[in-house]
């Protein structure tokens, strides 16, 4: 397992369990936008991602699409 496979479940497991991400957490977000795209959970990993600080206006759009 990757380590962008890891942090994508990670993201996932914060979502479904109502957790918000550490504070500094990185992860690849490429990478992990790919993966939630593939399976179809883009709105539930962009949600927590947008936790994090990070600039993530380029997923917005997708995460509002599905």
């Amino acid at each position: 397992m990757t380590e962008a496979e890891k942090q994508f479940l990670y993201l996932f497991r914060c979502h479904i369990n109502n957790e918000k991400l550490p504070d500094g957490y990185y992860f690849d977000i490429g990478r992990v936008f790919s993966l939630a795209q593939i399976h179809n959970v883009l709105p539930a990993i962009y949600d927590v991602a947008s936790q994090s600080g990070e600039d993530l206006s380029l997923y917005k759009m997708s995460a509002i699409k599905l």
